[in-house]
């Protein structure tokens, strides 16, 4: 076998002793390998030369480091003595070539024939005999089931088993035998799952198992193997499980061993045939992968970049395709990725095919018989390029030209990617009656002579290269207004009509307004408030549009609040181009027309220019003043009034006014106005509002009795507040008091030629509308003690006092101060030293016409503290009382004199 064959020396005997002539001794040892693989040596191995000879059968261990390391020997004596049971072993001089021999048969049974002096069982006898023995290594084998086979194909992640069975080894003639069941390190099986069951049951054997007793029937067990699966498994690897039984130092066994059927075939097919791309773009197929093998794979396709991909790919020049270089797939399963292709621009419009070719990765040698390697073709179908392939831009596209003017409009032309004979054509041309002309400057196209300025017209053009030509669009000279013509140019490659591009542009028919606007009549007159007056207006519509007659008329660039127009009833509302009218007026002033002269402008519509119409208005001064609520306002020496008052300048003219306050007197109002028009109260004037009653800002009142407001446009108002708080200092007198405001124009009254109803005097028709009276109540109690009733009893004596109310203001919780042996004015000043008695009146009403409020209250005394007392009512000053003199009484206790135990009443 050449370099193929490796020796390895195993030393499985030693001879003890003998001398070369005895040349059996040691000799013809015999091998043989059973059918699970195990090796079996038998030999004789001699002692001395008077016998002690051994019968030796060897199971040889094969070496963890083979071939590196020799077979170890498992060793056992089967027989000893046998050779010279009664005497000496013949010598090969006197019985030649009678030397034991030893064979194993197929089975491991080792078998023996030698002489002996004897019967060879036993020491008696004088005569060599010829010995035979049948010798077993065990009493028992591991076997294959009966149609099982220890060698399984099994594919990847599939489970397959075969049946096994320990036996009592034939020829024993035993009925049952005690094994001990184990196992060896499963080999070559990473990944593999194995297992070992009792086929009866099919409980799992745990190895190892002592004391199995094996019987006539065999002991069948099932070896299990589950393959692994993935990508990178090697077909015809192998798992191996071997199953061992000892009888003591006897043993046998059996390898089962599962073989690794792997298929990695798979199918790649593209999803279209043929697939359209335009030159310079980018498109695609999509590829589909199927595999139809039994592991997963992982396939490799070529870099189409590389110059091996690209012969692969049978891919043109300067073409680009992107598809993933490796592509993995379940088994059973298909999967898809797309070949995503550029077509340069100057690639030919023509088919190109192209081929994939997939491989799988962990075949060593893929091959297309085997199903490793396989391959799909599609066609490309380059078709020319459509998008910019012309582009037409304009500068603009939109105009507005008047009647007999024109508009040239300018297509710039870009031919891209190859030359090409293109054809322009005009798209919807004006025709006769349209408004519209149409001409065309085809000069800067090549081929054309200037004799040729029509459409259509077709030329070469080159790539790359710009050009240009013009199209003029005219409105005819009696075109109407607003008229209104779109049309385009297309440009389109003659070898395909649809590759190439179009635009749009157009024109509008400008309006022309030309309206002659004209007062025939008067234009400058004098109005009084509600004066109409009439004029009339003579209109020419030379433009070319149809005119509204919508008169209307503006004063400083808006509608007046002044003056209204009107027209009459048989007006024209519209004035075709051409036509004339006349249009009659009328005019009215109202009070809110400013004074003097007003500019008005005469509109026929808002699309025309305007006329001028001077209207003076006579100067009105008319100021007037309203209050808001009633004009009575009560007032308490806490407490303030307020009156809101709106002034108005109704006149038609900006005014300058004053607000004036006048005081009463027995004649009435009177006409000079003064600062304390209401004595016993202080006035103030405050910006004011309609919307609340708070007062705003103060506006000053000088002493001459005046407040200047400042000025106010004609028709507009003011708000005021007039603020009345009592004058702590000098309190009024209880009632009501009166007093007047008056608005005056900054141009005086009605004898001055100013205001139209402002006189000097306040009664009857002198009452003006620019004059408010107001009144002002004060509310105040005037408190004084009545009557005094005494009771005496001892020295304890019992006051009855009436207070008395002639003010006008209800009184609540009145306090009565009683001191004894004190003055008036002390008890007023320092308060009462000692011995106060006090008492309190919870209300007391006011006067009611002629009847006084008054009110009684009980207080008790000590005579023993004093016979002279002092009432004293409010002593805190607490009350609203416009005389105190009246608060204060000293009264006498009287001396009663004896009446028999009863007591006396002074009044």
């Amino acid at each position: 076998m050449g370099t193929r064959t490796t020796l390895v020396p195993t030393n499985i005997s030693v001879v003890e002793s003998g001398t070369p002539n005895v040349i059996w001794s040691d000799a013809y040892a015999d091998i043989n390998i059973d059918q699970d693989g195990t090796i079996h040596v038998a030999w004789v191995d001699a002692v001395n030369a008077n016998g002690e000879d051994q019968i030796i059968h060897a199971t040889l261990i094969p070496p963890t480091n083979f071939p590196g390391g020799g077979f170890g020997a498992e060793r056992m004596t089967i027989g000893n003595d046998g050779a010279d049971k009664n005497g000496p072993r013949p010598t090969s001089t006197a019985m030649g070539g009678e030397s034991p021999s030893i064979a194993v048969t197929g089975n491991g049974i080792t078998m023996i024939s030698y002489t002996a002096v004897g019967d060879c069982t036993s020491s008696s006898g004088s005569k060599h005999n010829v010995c035979i023995g049948r010798l077993a290594p065990s009493l028992h084998e591991v076997r294959r089931a009966q149609g099982q086979s220890s060698i399984i194909s099994i594919e990847p992640g599939e489970t397959s088993e075969t049946n096994i069975e320990v036996a009592i080894r034939e020829g024993t003639g035993l009925a049952q035998v005690k094994v001990d069941l184990s196992t060896i390190e499963p080999i070559g099986c990473d990944g593999w799952t194995t297992e070992v069951r009792f086929t009866q049951n099919g409980t799992v054997v745990n190895f190892p198992m002592g004391d199995v007793i094996v019987g006539v029937v065999p002991l069948q067990m099932t070896v299990r193997f589950t393959a692994p699966i993935s990508a990178d498994l090697v077909d015809g690897s192998t798992c191996e499980r071997r199953v061992i039984a000892m009888e003591g130092p006897l043993s046998a066994g059996l390898t089962v061993t599962a073989t690794l059927d792997v298929n990695r075939m798979f199918d790649v097919r593209a999803m279209q045939s043929k697939v359209a791309i335009e030159q310079g773009q980018t498109g695609g197929v999509s590829i589909e992968f199927e595999n139809i093998g039994n592991v997963p794979l992982e396939l490799s396709i070529r870099d189409p970049s590389t110059s091996t991909g690209t012969e692969e790919w049978q891919k043109p020049s300067g073409w680009d395709i992107q598809f993933p270089e490796t592509i993995n797939i379940e088994p059973g399963q298909t999967t898809s990725s797309y070949a995503t292709i550029t077509v340069p621009l100057d690639q030919i419009a023509e088919e190109v095919d192209l081929q994939l070719v997939a491989r799988s990765n962990f075949d060593p040698s893929p091959t297309m018989e085997e199903g490793t390697l396989a391959f799909t073709t599609f066609t490309i179908d380059v078709k020319i390029r459509r998008a910019g392939n012309i582009v037409i831009d304009l500068f603009d596209s939109q105009a507005t030209i008047s009647p007999g003017e024109c508009k040239e409009f300018r297509a710039d032309i870009e031919k891209n990617f190859a030359d090409g004979q293109v054809r322009f054509d005009a798209i919807d041309p004006p025709l006769p009656g349209d408004g519209f002309t149409v001409e065309y400057n085809l000069e800067n196209l090549p081929g054309n002579s200037a004799e040729s300025q029509d459409l259509p017209y077709a030329s070469m053009l080159q790539r790359n290269g710009n050009y240009n030509l013009a199209i003029i669009l005219c409105a005819e000279e009696d075109a109407p207004a607003d008229t209104s013509w779109i049309m385009g140019i297309r440009a389109s490659l003659v070898q395909d009509p649809s590759i190439g591009d179009d635009v749009q542009f157009g024109a509008t028919v400008a309006i022309v307004r030309d309206l002659d606007i004209e007062i025939i009549s008067e234009d400058t007159f004098v109005a009084e408030p509600g004066q109409r007056q009439e004029f009339v207006v003579h209109v020419d519509n030379n433009g070319n549009t149809i005119e509204t007659i919508d008169p209307y008329i503006t004063m400083n660039d808006k509608i007046p609040d002044g003056f209204q127009i009107q027209f009459a009833e048989n007006t024209i509302l519209l004035l075709q181009p051409g036509q004339d009218a006349e249009i009659l007026g009328y005019l009215t002033a109202s009070e809110d027309a400013p004074a003097g002269k007003n500019t008005l402008l005469l509109y026929i519509n808002t699309d025309t220019e305007p006329v001028t119409m001077e209207v003076e208005i006579p100067l009105r001064i008319d100021m007037q003043m309203d209050f808001e609520g009633s004009n009575l306002r009560t007032i308490g020496t806490e407490s303030e009034a307020i009156w809101t008052l709106v002034i108005r300048n109704t006149g038609n003219a900006p005014d300058s006014s004053k607000l004036s306050f006048h005081r009463d007197s027995e004649e009435g109002i009177l006409v000079e106005p003064t600062l304390n028009a209401l004595p016993g109260y202080v006035l103030s004037l405050h910006e004011g509002s309609l919307l609340d009653s708070n007062i705003g800002a103060g506006i000053s009142i000088g002493e001459d009795g005046y407040a200047a407001l400042g000025p106010l446009a004609a028709g507009t108002e003011r708000v005021i507040h007039i603020r009345a708080t009592v004058d702590l200092e000098e309190w009024p007198e209880i009632g009501i008091e009166q007093f007047g405001v008056r608005i005056n124009s900054q141009h005086g009254g009605k004898a001055d030629g100013g205001d139209l109803d402002s006189t000097q005097g306040w009664i009857g028709t002198d009452y003006d509308s620019n004059e408010q009276i107001l009144l002002a109540e004060f509310e105040a109690m005037d408190l004084q003690i009545g009557t005094v009733t005494q009771i005496r009893e001892g020295d304890n004596v019992e006051l009855t006092i009436t207070v008395q109310n002639r003010g006008n203001a209800d009184g609540e919780n009145i306090l009565l101060l009683a001191c004894p042996d004190v003055s008036p004015t002390g008890l007023v000043y320092a308060g009462c030293p000692a011995g106060q008695v006090k008492g309190t009146l919870p209300s007391i009403q006011a006067i009611d016409g002629n009847t006084i409020g008054e009110r009684r209250v009980t207080i008790s005394i000590d005579v023993s503290t004093g016979t002279q007392w002092v009432l004293l009512v409010d002593p805190d000053e607490r009350l609203p009382d416009i005389d105190r003199a009246n608060n204060i009484l000293t009264i006498e206790i009287e001396e009663i004199p004896d009446k028999g135990g009863l007591g006396g009443i002074i009044d």
